[in-house]
């Protein structure tokens, strides 16, 4: 979708998700979640044929910022 509307994808990642759920856990329980919103990735002169560009780039970017 935003290769066809050609607008930047903004990379999120979420810290802190698995101490306020772990995995296999049904309820939430209190903790800090913190927001990191990354730099806009452009999109503009992409075409759909570049959608495997854009998704490794967004999954490289969201995993630099998580730390993997």
């Amino acid at each position: 979708m935003a290769i066809k509307a050609q607008a930047p994808v903004v990379p999120v990642a979420l810290h802190g998700t698995a101490d306020a759920m772990p995995r296999g856990r049904f309820w939430v329980k209190p903790g800090v979640v913190r927001i990191e919103v990354g730099p806009p990735i452009p999109t503009a002169g992409l075409t759909v044929d570049d959608r495997d560009w854009l998704t490794t780039a967004v999954r490289d970017r969201m995993q630099d910022m998580l730390g993997h």
